[in-house]
């Protein structure tokens, strides 16, 4: 049964303060009230989640998915007068995913012991983003929670379009290089040492470039793909960190041309969507800025916001603080210096936002349509050059014959 701690009168002077189980908050007050007390304080107790009902043990664009459905069909369920356990509950039935219908069933037990809606969504930080919990806190103060719950499914849907345009802008580029890395395994592996027979049979001295060739087919042959595997593990290890970029690789990847500019402006577009969603719906900037540091993948960046955050904290305009930073352009700066003078921050934030989506959009196409062909000339162009060091002796022969 759901506890809650209490503090009340006891006649004028004295106060008395425990706990008491009740099935809700009005049966706990009602029980106090019964024992002659008079609460002026009231706040259930709750509990930690069971172990096991996490989202985490599926993939994270899946727990994407069903949070925006969840999402979405709360928002809808809402504004049309439902009240909030029932609405969750409906929602919970329109979802095929057991793991979060678990977790929101435990969200409804939460609420219905007292707490409120934000509370119990906090419970869950590995299901339910930093943000989204803030964005919830806010829309309860200000008595808009249905408005806040669509505007949380439409950034939602934003930010998964924007990884399915980075997917989709890779993903040709990705499968021609793994078609050539399968294509120079298999030579490697089947043509290569019926060649090397032929010519250990001859005899004589090869060329350098059929002896490497014939060293990296040993290599290959030998377990070599297994070594490559592992230094891609520990590279992707190097590089990531609890599903963001760690400090080092980030850093590294800042300094690529092209790579670098396209990372950092897809974190901008996030750390403008958050933030904005967040300020316009009431939350203050520290914490809105806390809470947006967490939803950048590139921990550099993650950093760069948070002391952005300790410098608003220390007195100074927003403006003024990514002002002395390197990392944000200028043009953000004075965007947002100017909407501080307006009183526009939220309007300008989603304008940034819309405005390096734009940019990532012009940046995709030009990466796609250079990176594309110049994948299919290094793939052909190093399958070509095998080709040519392992003919390379025949031809050396007939020249011989001849």
């Amino acid at each position: 049964m759901p506890r809650f701690r209490y503090k009340a009168k006891a006649g004028l002077k004295e106060v008395r303060q425990g706990i008491i189980e009740a099935p809700n908050r009005e049966g706990a007050y009602s029980g106090l009230t019964q024992q002659g007390l008079h609460p002026f304080s009231l706040e259930p107790i709750l509990d930690k989640p069971k172990k096991g009902i996490s989202l985490l043990r599926r993939p994270i664009s899946q727990k994407r998915r069903d949070l925006f459905l969840f999402t979405w069909n709360l928002a809808n369920l809402l504004p049309a007068g439902i009240p909030l356990l029932q609405g969750i509950e409906l929602a919970s039935t329109q979802l095929k995913n057991r793991a979060l219908q678990q977790v929101t069933s435990e969200v409804a037990d939460r609420i219905r012991a007292g707490a409120s809606f934000s509370e119990a969504l906090g419970l869950f930080p590995g299901d339910f983003p930093a943000h989204f919990v803030s964005l919830i806190q806010a829309g309860e103060r200000g008595g808009s929670l249905g408005q806040v719950l669509r505007e949380a499914a439409d950034g939602m849907e934003k930010e998964d379009e924007l990884r399915s345009r980075v997917a989709q802008a890779v993903l040709y580029p990705a499968l021609i290089f793994g078609l050539g890395f399968v294509t120079v395994g298999l030579i490697s592996t089947n043509v290569i040492p019926r060649i090397e027979a032929l010519y250990e049979d001859i005899g004589g001295t090869l060329p350098i470039l059929t002896r490497g060739i014939l060293r990296l087919s040993r290599l290959v042959r030998g377990g070599g793909w297994i070594l490559f595997l592992a230094i891609l593990g520990v590279g992707l290890i190097f590089f990531r960190k609890k599903g963001q970029v760690s400090v080092r690789g980030g850093k590294f990847l800042l300094r690529l041309p092209v790579v670098g500019d396209f990372l950092r402006d897809s974190d901008l577009v996030r750390f403008s969507r958050t933030l904005g969603m967040l300020v316009r719906n009431g939350v203050p900037l520290s914490e809105g800025l806390s809470v947006t540091a967490g939803v950048l993948l590139l921990n550099p960046l993650r950093e760069t916001v948070i002391s952005i955050r300790e410098k608003v904290l220390g007195g100074k305009k927003i403006s003024q603080a990514i002002g002395e930073d390197s990392l944000i352009p200028s043009v953000v700066q004075n965007l947002i210096g100017v909407a501080e003078e307006s009183g526009t921050l939220e309007e300008t934030l989603s304008k940034i936002a819309s405005l390096y989506e734009k940019m990532l959009d012009r940046q995709m196409k030009v990466f796609t349509s250079v990176l594309e062909p110049a994948l299919v000339l290094l793939v052909g162009g190093f399958v070509g050059l095998i080709v040519i060091g392992m003919l390379l002796p025949i031809f050396q022969i007939s020249v011989f014959v001849r």
